[in-house]
C-alpha cells in the first residue's frame, strides 16, 4: 500500500463576492489535527469580525509512530457550520476535500454577510466554490 497522496501546495486564499456577502476561501497542508485546529483558529484571530469561519479538514488520526507500517490510514474528517444553517456550510466545504481526494489539508471559509439571504442552496454553493477556488489558488501536489 502506498503512502502516497493528494494535498494542497501550499497555504492560499481566495476571494468572492455573492449577493453582496464577501467569501474568503482558506486552504493549508495539516499533517496533524493539532496543525489544522492551530490554522483554523489563527484564521478565527485574523478575521474575528467575520460573520462565519466554516472550517473543514482531512488529517490523518493519531500519530505515524502509532499506525502499523503499511496499513490505511484514518483519516480525521471535520466540518462545522459556524453558526450557518446545519449542512449549508460545513459539509459542502468538507465534501471538495473529498471529492478531489485531497487529505493531509484544511480549509476555512471566512464570510461577511452582505445583508442578503443565500438560502441553504446558495450557502452550500458559495461554501463549496470558497474552497475550490482556494486549492486551484494553492495548486495539488501528491
Amino acid at each position: 500500500m502506498s503512502d502516497t497522496y493528494r494535498t494542497v501546495a501550499e497555504r492560499a486564499t481566495a476571494t468572492f463576492e455573492v449577493r453582496g456577502s464577501e467569501f474568503l476561501g482558506h486552504v493549508a497542508p495539516a499533517d496533524t489535527v493539532e496543525e489544522a485546529e492551530a490554522f483554523v483558529e489563527a484564521v478565527r484571530a485574523e478575521y474575528a469580525d467575520a460573520t462565519h469561519n466554516v472550517p473543514a479538514y482531512r488529517v490523518p488520526a493519531g500519530e505515524a509512530s502509532e499506525r502499523t507500517p503499511g496499513s490505511e490510514v484514518m483519516l480525521r474528517e471535520y466540518g462545522d457550520d459556524d453558526g450557518e444553517p446545519s449542512g449549508s456550510a460545513g459539509k459542502p466545504a468538507l465534501n471538495v476535500l473529498e471529492k478531489r481526494a485531497l487529505r493531509n489539508v484544511v480549509a476555512v471559509v471566512t464570510r461577511y454577510y452582505g445583508g442578503t439571504n443565500l438560502g441553504v442552496g446558495g450557502l452550500a454553493r458559495a461554501y463549496s466554490r470558497a474552497v475550490k477556488d482556494a486549492v486551484d489558488e494553492a495548486g495539488v501536489v501528491e
